[in-house]
């Protein structure tokens, strides 16, 4: 797999994760054996983070999505 730094390698990326018995969450706890935690930065585009939260809810359903964009939108 080579990393092409976009949405549909993201979804890959996730997609593997899911198939390979690893769950996602927060960084309100302490994270379980095979847990991720999604974090990543999106400086220069409110669009492009909402479409990477929205994919994150699609695939894992931890993005809390109105939170994101209003916690982004607080640090403009």
């Amino acid at each position: 797999m080579t990393c092409a730094f976009d949405l549909a390698h993201y979804r890959e990326l996730i997609e593997a994760a899911r198939s390979g018995g690893y769950g996602f969450a927060f960084f309100d706890r302490d994270p379980q054996a095979r847990t991720l935690l999604l974090r990543h930065d999106v400086d220069l585009s409110l669009e492009a983070a909402l479409r990477m939260a929205e994919l994150e809810h699609e695939l894992t359903s931890v993005v809390d999505l109105q939170r994101a964009i209003d916690r982004r939108l607080r640090e403009r």
